[in-house]
């Protein structure tokens, strides 16, 4: 008698962000190094959504900005959808950021002399995509701004510029896309808005999102909370001192 056996595939998990042994050193005025990251190890895995709890000071946004390519590590390797990013030149960096990441900013870092229709298209000129209105059109009615396309910066109140924040990262198809205190600058009712609009589109367009917040309201939004004391060795050293 055949005896017929039924393999069950299991797809692989692919990481979106990989960090091994991060490390960044600064050099103080009188030559003292001081280590304000040390990661050992650290990973996003695709479609994930994941919080990181950190105070000010704690090197939270020193972190994502190396992740993002935007500083460059001492030591280690960061690994962006496959590719080590940690000793690249910085225009390489930038490409590949342009390319994967996309990045919300606590302050927005909008330009300001620019529509916010001409934010995006401006953001996907840096990237592998052709120019394509029609998707900036569509990210920036999906996040309640078809009314707005063509006003500048100065003429949106907060609320709708951290909005046009959240259609720029995504407007070149990230696989992984950073937030940085999204909510920090936004009141109770406009930050839990925010939120909600930044995990749906994120999950839409099957991003995975890494978000650093000290606010405990936010944080406990999601399944998986991490905290920079808990990843960051450099934290515990300074704290035994």
């Amino acid at each position: 008698m055949a005896t017929c056996l039924k393999l069950s595939a299991k797809k692989d998990i692919m990481e979106v962000l990989k960090i091994e042994d991060l490390k960044k050193e600064y050099i103080s005025p009188e030559g003292e190094k001081h280590l304000v990251i040390d990661v050992p190890k650290f990973s996003v895995e695709e479609r994930t959504q994941i919080a990181l709890q950190g105070t000010s000071g704690c090197g939270k946004t020193t972190f994502l900005n190396m992740i993002a390519g935007i500083l460059a590590v001492t030591q280690g390797n960061i690994f962006v959808n496959g590719e080590n990013i940690s000793q690249l030149p910085e225009a390489k960096r930038d490409i590949i950021r342009a390319n994967n990441i996309g990045y919300i900013f606590q302050t927005f870092n909008l330009l300001q002399g620019y529509t916010a229709l001409e934010n995006l298209i401006i953001a996907m000129s840096f990237g592998n995509y052709n120019v394509d209105q029609d998707r900036a059109k569509s990210l920036l009615t999906k996040v309640g701004l078809e009314h707005r396309m063509h006003y500048v910066p100065a003429k949106l109140s907060i609320g709708q510029q951290q909005r046009v924040a959240v259609a720029r990262a995504l407007i070149n198809k990230p696989k992984l896309v950073l937030a940085d205190e999204p909510t920090g600058n936004l009141d109770a009712k406009n930050a839990q808005e925010a939120l909600t609009l930044i995990r749906e589109i994120c999950d839409e367009n099957e991003a995975a999102l890494l978000l650093v917040s000290h606010d405990e309201k936010i944080l406990h939004k999601f399944n998986r909370l991490q905290s920079m004391q808990e990843i960051n060795v450099a934290l515990q050293t300074e704290g035994q001192k």
